[in-house]
């Protein structure tokens, strides 16, 4: 019963030793017009297409994550369109003052009123990252405010977490 304990006791301690805490993040992304940016009429219905875009955003409020800035924000949608609704996934590359990236899918959906898509609302998970970023998890949500002229102002909120620092190989033991 003792080594049983023992080993239950030393699970939980490697475990707990490979959990960091969730930090929270928020910030504002501008985004230009998206370039390019390809629409295809589906032809069963009014109004109902699929779109590919690429986007450039510039991170505009001071965010931090993991002490690394945000700077850029590059990313590639698919949607699709009717008259009433969108719906759209992506994925983004975020990069920092350093150079390191960090990589996020994305998924929202959004009424359309006068042509216009409105109210965006989406979930985004962090999927990965290089460099001091590398092994990074997180997920969160983002709306969008869309401009007239294509533009987009974009507020996120999410959290993450950072992978464990690899544990130090063992030395063997001297003969």
């Amino acid at each position: 019963m003792k080594i049983r304990l023992m080993a239950v006791a030393g699970l939980a301690f490697m475990l707990a030793s490979t959990v960091s805490a969730q930090s929270k993040f928020s910030g504002t992304v501008q985004c230009g017009k998206p370039d390019p940016n390809y629409s295809i009429e589906v032809g069963d219905q009014p109004g109902h297409t699929y779109m590919l875009q690429k986007s450039s955003c510039k991170w505009s409020s001071v965010t931090e994550i993991s002490g690394l800035k945000l700077v850029d924000d590059v990313g590639v949608d698919t949607s699709e369109e009717w008259t009433t609704k969108t719906t759209a996934s992506g994925s983004r590359v975020v990069s920092t003052d350093n150079g390191d990236k960090m990589f996020v899918s994305t998924k929202d959906s959004s009424p359309i009123k006068d042509k216009m898509p409105t109210n965006i609302a989406g979930t985004f998970t962090i999927t990965g990252g290089t460099g001091k970023l590398k092994g990074i998890k997180g997920h969160g949500t983002y709306k969008v405010t869309p401009a007239a002229d294509g533009t987009a102002s974009v507020t996120v909120e999410g959290e993450y977490t950072m992978a464990a620092p690899a544990a130090a190989k063992a030395k063997p033991a001297a003969k």
